[in-house]
C-alpha cells in the first residue's frame, strides 16, 4: 500500500508477509511518514506527538509483529 503526495505530506507502508499455521500473517511492517509544518514551533510539537503516537497506538501495540514507524518533518 501506498499513498504518497499531498500539501500536508505523505505515507509510504510496506509489510512482509509470511506462511503460518492458521494461513497468512504480517511479519513485519514498515511506515514512513513526510509531514509538513508551517513553522519550526510546529515542527518541535509533531516531532514529540510523533514519537508518542509510536509508543501508544493501540493498533500497532495490538499487531504481533514489529511495526517500524520512520518519519521526517518538514517546514
Amino acid at each position: 500500500m501506498q499513498r504518497e503526495g499531498s500539501e500536508h505530506g505523505g505515507i509510504r507502508a510496506t509489510a512482509d508477509l509470511k506462511k503460518a499455521e492458521h494461513g497468512w500473517e504480517f511479519e513485519k511492517i514498515d511506515l514512513s511518514v513526510r509531514i509538513k509544518v508551517p513553522t519550526h514551533k510546529d515542527a518541535k510539537r509533531i516531532e514529540k506527538a510523533a514519537e508518542r503516537v509510536h509508543v501508544y497506538c493501540l493498533v500497532t501495540n495490538s499487531m504481533k509483529c514489529p511495526v517500524n514507524l520512520e518519519y521526517a518533518i518538514e517546514e
